[in-house]
């Protein structure tokens, strides 16, 4: 099976005979990734699946996903179905949409804690074999399995519950606050000049989350750090290799600082928007 010269229903037939269903699937065309072209299949009895088709280059993923999927059992990639020859991967699909961070309340940012600690569990159980190498440049602590890649099109929300979790081709060593700050970041990052109410509220959620989080002081100044010498060092390895990045370098730096005045804040003041109290944090000040 390869991605060229088969049509929808080709696809279909395969996938059907590759799950061992007795009934045919309907397949609808979704948004492609940069590293595959993804459908969604349905069947008669109304069960949904993913389905990824992975580029010649990227064949190698798919052996990754299935162990992650074996170690994660149900709570990720539950029913995993790659082909032998690894060009088509099929999971079970998981409802919700991605949220933009700047429209979350705190029912929302409540719920993402709760999935990520779960989420966290599981991924300790990963083998060391599907974890991604760390950049040269980043810092050695942070010892724990994280998501890598969290960025807010990854977090699924069916209303204000977090539904799940996607993608987990990124998975590495590192602190639980880089996989925390990073859908915050990473849509900071791609905001206009001009969308200055958007990212205060970003920010402002930001700053709420660390608040209600239970990771201490010092381990989220590390994670900001580790956050930022992980974005240089990956952009130095891109720019040695010609590829050029569109988010300026300064802009970034100047990201990272009000991320860690949002932490400061968070500790010094701890209380909710609203002014209702929260359990008292320690001041922060270096690692604890």
């Amino acid at each position: 099976m390869t991605l060229s010269g088969k049509s929808v229903g080709d696809l279909a037939k395969y996938v059907a005979e590759l799950m061992k269903l007795s009934s045919p699937i309907a397949l609808r065309r979704l948004g492609g990734g940069n590293s595959s072209v993804n459908f969604l299949a349905e069947t008669d009895s109304g069960e949904r699946f993913l389905v990824k088709l992975l580029p010649k280059e990227k064949r190698r993923r798919s052996e990754k996903i299935k162990i992650i999927g074996r170690a994660s059992g149900n709570l990720l990639a539950d029913g995993c179905f790659p082909s032998e020859g690894g060009d088509v991967f099929v999971m079970r699909w998981q409802e919700g949409e991605p949220a933009k961070p700047e429209d979350w309340r705190g029912e929302a940012i409540e719920s993402f804690l709760r999935e990520y600690r779960k989420l966290s569990a599981v991924m300790q159980k990963f083998p060391e074999s599907v974890l991604q190498t760390v950049p040269e440049g980043t810092p050695p602590g942070g010892g724990q399995t994280i998501h890598g890649d969290l960025n807010w099109r990854n977090v699924l929300f069916e209303g204000e519950e977090v539904s799940g979790f996607l993608d987990f081709e990124m998975t590495r060593r590192g602190f639980a606050g880089e996989d925390l700050m990073r859908p915050f970041a990473h849509r900071y990052e791609r905001l206009g000049l001009f969308a200055v109410a958007k990212k205060r509220r970003l920010l402002a959620n930001f700053e709420d989350m660390v608040r209600r989080s239970d990771l201490p002081c010092g381990e989220w100044l590390e994670a900001v750090e580790a956050y930022r010498l992980r974005k240089r060092a990956v952009r130095a390895k891109k720019a040695k290799h010609g590829i050029l990045t569109g988010i300026n370098l300064k802009f970034r730096e100047t990201l990272f600082k009000k991320m860690r005045i949002c932490v400061l804040r968070a500790f010094a003041f701890p209380g909710k928007p609203g002014g209702a109290a929260v359990t008292a944090k320690p001041a922060c000040g270096p690692k604890q």
